[in-house]
C-alpha cells in the first residue's frame, strides 16, 4: 500500500545503538589521541590499537568453524587485515598527528560514500533512497565539520610559493 513498514526488534535497536556507540567511541579517541599522544609515533599507535583490536576480538573464534577457512580466504584476511586496517590506521594516526582529528574523522565519514559508489559501480548494487538520503547526510555533514565554503575550500594552511 505505499507505506514504508519498519520492523524494529531488539536486535535492531541495539544495531543502532552499537553504531552510534562506535561513532562516538570513535571521535572522543581522535580528540584524546591530539590532546595526549602527539609525542608517540604514528606505527607505534597504529600497532597498539590493532593488537589491542585482535585481542579483544579474539573470543569469537572459539564461536567460529575454522574449517571453511581454506588458503584462498585465510590470504585474503591476511591482506586486508595488513593493507586495508594496518596501513590505513598508520596514515590515520599520522594524519590526526600532522593536521588535526577533525580533519582524519572527516576522511574516514568519506568511506561509506565511496563504498557504495564504488559498490554501484563494480559490483552492481542497487542504489537506494536510503543510501542517496545516507551519502547525501555524510556530505551535508562533511561541510559542517570542515566549515566548507566556496571561500575556505581551496584554502592552502601554507604560504603560497610566489
Amino acid at each position: 500500500d505505499g507505506d514504508l513498514a519498519t520492523d524494529i526488534t531488539w536486535s535492531y535497536s541495539l544495531a543502532v545503538l552499537a553504531i552510534l556507540a562506535a561513532t562516538a567511541s570513535y571521535a572522543g579517541a581522535s580528540l584524546y589521541l591530539n590532546a595526549k599522544c602527539k609525542n608517540i609515533d604514528s606505527m607505534t599507535m597504529a600497532t597498539g590499537s590493532v593488537i589491542f583490536a585482535a585481542l579483544l576480538l579474539s573470543p569469537s573464534l572459539f564461536f567460529t568453524d575454522l574449517n571453511v577457512i581454506d588458503t584462498k580466504i585465510g590470504l585474503s584476511l591476511l591482506g586486508l587485515g595488513s593493507l586495508c586496517t594496518g596501513f590505513a590506521y598508520i596514515l590515520y594516526f599520522k594524519l590526526i598527528a600532522e593536521e588535526s582529528p577533525r580533519t582524519a574523522v572527516s576522511v574516514v565519514l568519506l568511506i561509506p560514500v565511496l563504498g557504495t559508489i564504488f559498490g554501484t559501480i563494480f559490483l552492481g548494487e542497487i542504489v537506494t533512497m536510503g543510501k542517496i538520503w545516507g551519502c547525501i547526510t555524510i556530505l551535508a555533514s562533511l561541510k559542517f565539520i570542515l566549515n566548507l565554503s566556496r571561500q575556505n575550500f581551496f584554502k592552502s594552511k601554507t604560504a603560497p610559493l610566489c
